[in-house]
């Protein structure tokens, strides 16, 4: 049984990836875990604009921070949570 006021953090996480930046973010959180900076080599959004809309994600409870990369030890890694799941989820049968 979801906890209470789920529906509405989940609704909360729906409004955010109406966001084109966020909603790509989120692709890749949803697929592993990684950083900010990978995510950066890979798609036409600079760091900065990547790690600000991944703080709004996280602040959301659509992702949770697993602490100091593995491989670098510099950067912080995410990965999504349930119900950053279940936001990308919603979001794709809506449309």
């Amino acid at each position: 049984m979801p906890r209470k006021g789920f529906d509405h953090e989940l609704d909360r996480v729906v409004e955010l990836l109406n966001h084109d930046v966020r909603r790509a973010v989120m692709a890749f959180y949803v697929n592993e875990a990684t950083t900010p900076a990978r995510i950066s080599r890979t798609v036409d959004f600079d760091l900065p604009t990547l790690a600000y809309h991944t703080r709004v994600l996280e602040q959301a409870g659509a992702l949770k921070s697993l602490g100091a990369d593995s491989l670098d030890g510099s950067r912080q890694s995410f990965e999504a949570t349930e119900l950053g799941i279940l936001g990308m989820s919603k979001l794709s049968d809506e449309e």
